[in-house]
């Protein structure tokens, strides 16, 4: 579900969920961390998805919008 602010009112839309192999993606990480493989998530996703996280929770904290 995502929840949006529109006019100072929350508005829920339907989100559904890609596919996706859970299996092929911890087998990544295994390889990376084994081998030395790439990361099967690019780094720069990553640390864009944790800072992401990270406004999701101060915003929730403080009860405003945060810029991310």
């Amino acid at each position: 579900m995502l929840i949006q602010l529109e006019d100072d009112e929350p508005v829920s839309t339907a989100v559904q969920p890609l596919p996706a192999d859970y299996r092929a993606f911890y087998a990544g990480v295994r390889d990376m961390i084994l081998t030395g493989a790439p990361s099967p998530v690019p780094i720069d996703q990553a640390l864009m998805v944790m800072a992401v996280i990270d406004a999701a929770q101060r915003s929730a904290a403080e009860g405003r919008e945060v810029a991310v």
